[in-house]
């Protein structure tokens, strides 16, 4: 009983570390397949549109970036959960878990709106309209921004 008592906490923590290591891991490999097929799509979309494959790239590589940005955040919380394991191990995981999940459909639809608002200022041969469109995306990923450093500095 006294190795037991000993050795759990250990253990406990041992799986709260895979846990999250693996959640990290396969929602960061997510998102780059995601990313992946999306550029994809892009390649198929400039053989239609050629004068427009390098706008079509540019806008698959800041997709690609908030999905590298939102990795390291992830980084960030698997560490303050890594270091803050012996307060309510698994309630903080789950909790991690839920808010950055639904962030990150939030950040993926987001950006689905702005390809979509992007094509839609293509064919209309408005773009002056879209970099209104886009300095509002910047100020609503940027309020994002703000809501997780708060949610950082609760933890």
């Amino acid at each position: 009983l006294f190795i037991f008592s000993f050795f759990f906490p250990f253990f406990i923590l041992l799986l709260s570390f895979l846990f999250s290591f693996f959640l990290i891991f396969f929602l960061f490999l997510f998102s780059f397949l995601l990313s992946f097929f999306f550029l994809i799509f892009l390649f198929l979309l400039s053989f239609l549109f050629l004068r427009f494959s390098l706008i079509f790239f540019c806008l698959f590589l800041i997709l690609f970036g908030s999905f590298f940005i939102l990795f390291c955040f992830f980084l960030i919380i698997f560490c303050l959960l890594f270091f803050h394991f012996c307060l309510l191990l698994f309630f903080f995981l789950f909790l991690l878990f839920l808010i950055f999940f639904f962030l990150f459909f939030l950040l993926l639809f987001l950006f689905f709106i702005l390809f979509l608002v992007f094509l839609i200022c293509l064919l209309l041969q408005q773009l002056f309209f879209f970099l209104f469109f886009l300095l509002f995306f910047l100020f609503l990923l940027f309020l994002l921004l703000i809501f997780l450093i708060c949610f950082l500095f609760l933890l």
